[in-house]
């Protein structure tokens, strides 16, 4: 089972304050959901939908949560601020961050503008 980090003043902020109920347990339901990358690969939305008893629209995601996920393909959607919440500075020496590393290059995440910086993995 996975853990995560969990920001305990969340519900202070004004587009947590502004977000109708169902949009704020899908946030957690993303949360819950992607791997330790903050990758979601092949989400449904159906099942989603099924899983929290909410009806959910594509629209409003994009509008509540624009900035905060990107669209990688047609199939797979990353978290932007994930891993630095998570891990902080990604570190090759680290286990854990090494496979969050190789899962962002994978991806082709750690070159877009808005993803988290991380060091270069050393070629050995």
């Amino acid at each position: 089972m996975a853990k995560r980090f969990f920001c305990t003043s969340i519900f202070d902020s004004v587009e947590m304050r502004k977000m109708k109920p169902e949009y704020k347990l899908f946030w957690f339901y993303l949360l819950a959901k992607c791997n330790h990358a903050g990758l979601l690969l092949n989400p449904d939305l159906e099942l989603a939908e099924f899983q929290l008893g909410v009806k959910l629209d594509k629209k409003t995601i994009m509008q509540q949560f624009g900035n905060d996920i990107e669209i990688i393909n047609e199939k797979h959607l990353y978290l932007k601020k994930f891993v630095q919440f998570q891990y902080g500075e990604l570190n090759p020496n680290v286990k854990a961050h090494l496979s969050v590393m190789k899962l962002l290059d994978k991806y082709k995440i750690r070159d877009k503008k808005d993803a988290v910086r991380t060091l270069e993995l050393k070629k050995t």
